[in-house]
């Protein structure tokens, strides 16, 4: 309940929940609901933290209600943006759908797709992982999409948004529940 998202690691990166996203029952306990068109993100404000090295993790349990242009987690560079140093992942912004992963460093983009359309209004785990060579994508588990990037770097700082992706204008419609990123 309230206007803040809890960092759970104690590290101290809260996120703020902008209206209209509104608190909802979750895959387990509670998750922020998103309003597609009618807006709403949550903020996680520039943390060096959040600029993630040579391996990483993000994943989320997401409860998406229209499967186009979905954004889950965007972390854009400082002063907006969506490259270089920035990630995402999200659902139906490629093709039609289905899960996708994006990041980009000044040696250019990189994204991984699922071949298959996510169900709609249903929950499903999604997870990119990255071992300093290979971008894999995991859909409820499953490894989907794997690309071959040497030596990315997302570095660069700037905030960290769930459930939206202010530098595409887009926003997610449906619920989002235990983003984790880690390294």
């Amino acid at each position: 309940e309230g206007s803040t998202v809890e960092d759970v690691t104690g590290d101290g990166h809260e996120g703020t929940i902008e209206a209209p996203a509104t608190w909802t029952k979750g895959k387990y306990g509670d998750a922020v609901h998103f309003g597609g068109d009618e807006g709403g993100c949550v903020t996680v404000p520039t943390s060096s933290a959040l600029a993630l090295g040579e391996e990483f993790t993000i994943e989320a349990w997401a409860k998406s209600l229209d499967v186009h242009n979905e954004p889950i987690v965007f972390k854009e560079k400082e002063g907006g943006g969506s490259a270089p140093g920035s990630y995402a992942l999200s659902i139906g912004f490629q093709e039609n759908g289905q899960a996708e992963a994006e990041v980009a460093d000044e040696g250019g983009e990189w994204e991984v797709v699922s071949p298959h359309a996510v169900e709609p209004d249903v929950w499903t785990h999604l997870a990119v992982t990255y071992d300093g060579a290979r971008l894999r994508l995991y859909v409820d588990g499953e490894l989907v999409a794997t690309k071959f990037v040497a030596g990315l770097d997302l570095t660069a700082e700037g905030p960290l948004h769930i459930g939206c992706a202010p530098a595409l204008g887009s926003t997610f419609y449906g619920s989002i529940d235990e983003v984790l990123l880690y390294e």
